[in-house]
């Protein structure tokens, strides 16, 4: 992440496709098809959590370019501990409804934290290549906990 992106607060775990799908697959899909249809929403919520606190998720930038960095942001979920962490499913797909490149993670917060962030088309280090510019259109982004008490979706868009 840029040295002006905000750190995140939680201890993240980002596993790859390959291992996600090892690890079976989703327990839900996105419920919204990509498409042209609604303009860009900073975020949609599913109601109030079991804490009373409505779910939300939102992406930062909300429009933006096809090679610079996405932070996506979401909560509140359920406190975890040590021994029984709350893991938070990220989905991100392409304007055609596929995953997008890096765009299936699972992260673990740490113990205590009810908020995620996470970077999303984030810069790799030197020494591996540099990542694909992103396709222009509009990115959906799925965020669900586990245990299903937080749900949210939203998008962004690439400008071509």
């Amino acid at each position: 992440m840029s040295s002006t992106t905000p750190r995140p607060v939680l201890l993240l775990l980002v596993v790859s496709i390959a291992a996600a799908c090892a690890g079976g697959a989703p327990t839900a899909p996105p419920s919204d098809t990509p498409g042209p249809t609604a303009p860009p929403s900073p975020s949609d919520t599913t109601g109030p959590t079991p804490s009373g606190e409505a779910c939300t998720a939102s992406v930062t930038p909300a429009k933006g370019g096809a090679t610079i960095e996405y932070v996506i942001r979401s909560g509140p979920y359920p406190k975890g501990s040590i021994t029984d962490p709350t893991v938070v499913l990220v989905e991100v797909r392409d304007p055609d409804g596929k995953f997008a490149e890096g765009g299936l993670l699972h992260a673990t917060l740490a113990p205590g934290e009810s908020s995620l962030v996470v970077a999303f088309h984030d810069p790799l280090p030197p020494q591996e290549p540099a990542r694909s510019p992103l396709a222009p259109g509009r990115y959906t982004v799925h965020v669900e906990d586990e245990g299903h008490t937080c749900v949210a979706d939203t998008t962004f868009v690439v400008e071509g």
